[in-house]
């Protein structure tokens, strides 16, 4: 659209024009940019620790006026997608320096989900919508209270149906009405049931141990742990909370002379590697204590620039080994990070078998740097992981022994023997081969999304 501006404007400022050339000439400062400061900090920080460092644009072509986010992203090299598959580097402005894994549990409606979108007819032809599928509900959350459970579709929060722009709804906010609805396996199409209304979110206590059980087999007592998020405490590492109950809970499941173990890591993003390697050194045969567990390898301005890490009786304290020689681990697409780096890195000391879908290929780690005077954190790439075989993982995420996809099943509540991942591992357990799982089809196009999150999920396409 073009604008038109009165001659009379035009002569205004053509008379001011010359009025300023008969006067004499004073030079103004020119003010920084409100961004330089904090600009010129992330530039440092990315210098010195990025794992791709060698790929930063020279400081000339830099903008330092852009916004701390912009001059972020600019900094970034394209290698880190092409070896991770995604951007996982980040910053936010935040008060305090945030390490957890899980961004949510501080406010929360207190459960899991999978985003999927589903075109639904309209005026205007096929809509895309998106539909949240929960896949587990902490205990005594703002979902538990009002009796959502694993398998419900979220169809609509107080009448908006979701999309790319408020997907967020999910996450956190007031009292809400949700529309909720079941996948009906006979006409592969998912049926509206009931409404329900959830109390405002508010924290919620995020145990990463959500259940623990033993199953009695024709091959005998079979441990199962779904575990959620590698976190040494609630407040990051400021406490030992979280793995003082995985301690505990294993533990428990070695009291009960269990003969396998199945892990259940299909929603957990990752976390804490110390946990990684508390986790793994009780379940590793005594036999390879103090053999190399995992490696980090930073860039060449680090001193050291490689962390070696080994199984050790001194993670375990109070807890137990399990001295497995095998272990079945339930996979998801959001298993990431810690998870998959436990299944990397014990592969070359047991038979580790994985069942359900290809995980997200993060084989990459982050550190953060936070500036009080600024009040910005950064978490930029700054170290890949290696197996003890040198192996750096598998950037296309690691695909399954068994690949079953529970995705459009009416799903059973974790820890049901029935459910479809364990109900499998259970029948691997006990020499059943089990029948080939093929993937569920809907009858209108229907495909699963990945919200964009503050760690581990690939962005929204």
């Amino acid at each position: 659209m073009h604008h038109f501006v009165p001659n009379i404007q035009i002569c205004t400022v053509a008379a001011t024009l010359l009025l300023c050339f008969a006067c004499k000439k004073t030079e103004s400062p020119v003010p920084d940019s409100p961004y330089k400061a904090v600009n010129e900090w992330i530039e440092t920080v990315m210098r010195e620790n990025y794992l791709w460092y060698e790929d930063i644009p020279a400081s000339e072509s830099l903008s330092y006026d852009d916004t701390p986010e912009t001059f972020f992203a600019s900094l970034l090299s394209e290698t880190e997608r092409e070896e991770t598959g995604s951007i996982y580097s980040r910053i936010a402005r935040t008060e305090i320096p945030d390490s957890k894994t899980i961004p949510d549990a501080d406010d929360s409606y207190g459960f899991e989900f999978s985003l999927y979108g589903a075109y639904q007819p309209s005026e205007n032809g096929n809509e895309l919508i998106y539909i949240g599928k929960i896949q587990y509900v902490l205990p005594g959350s703002p979902a538990a209270e009002a009796g959502l459970s694993r398998g419900d579709f979220i169809m609509s929060v107080d009448g908006q149906t979701l999309g790319l722009e408020n997907y967020e709804l999910l996450y956190r906010g007031g009292a809400a009405e949700l529309r909720i609805g079941r996948f009906d396996e006979t006409t592969q199409q998912i049926k509206e049931n009931r409404t329900v209304t959830i109390p405002a979110s508010r924290v919620i206590d995020n145990n990463p141990v959500y259940l623990s059980r033993t199953y009695e087999t024709d091959a005998g007592k079979v441990g199962y742990l779904v575990y959620n998020h590698f976190s040494v405490g609630a407040n990051g590492t400021h406490n030992t909370a979280y793995d003082d109950r995985l301690r505990n809970e294993i533990a428990k499941l070695k009291t009960e002379n269990i003969d396998k173990l199945i892990l259940d890591l299909r929603y957990n993003t990752g976390g804490a590697l110390s946990t990684c390697v508390l986790l793994s050194s009780m379940l590793v045969q005594e036999s390879n204590y103090n053999r190399l567990f995992c490696v980090q390898t930073y860039n060449d301005r680090q001193r050291p620039n490689e962390i070696q890490y080994f199984f050790s009786p001194d993670y375990i304290q109070d807890g137990a080994n399990l001295n497995l020689s095998e272990l079945y681990v339930l996979t998801g697409n959001r298993t990431a990070s810690a998870s998959e780096t436990l299944i990397h890195c014990l592969t070359p000391y047991m038979n580790v078998v994985t069942i359900g879908k290809t995980t997200e290929g993060k084989n990459v780690g982050s550190s953060y740097f936070y500036s009080e005077q600024f009040g910005y954190c950064l978490w930029p790439i700054t170290y890949k992981i290696s197996n003890s075989r040198m192996e750096t993982g598998h950037p296309q995420g690691i695909v399954p022994t068994f690949t079953i996809d529970d995705s459009f099943v009416d799903v059973k509540e974790l820890g049901d023997p029935d459910e479809l991942l364990l109900q499998t591992a259970l029948q691997l357990i006990e020499g059943i081969y089990p029948a080939t799982v093929e993937k569920s089809t809907m009858a209108t196009p229907f495909r699963q999304l990945f919200p964009t999150d503050i760690d581990s999920f690939r962005t929204l396409p």
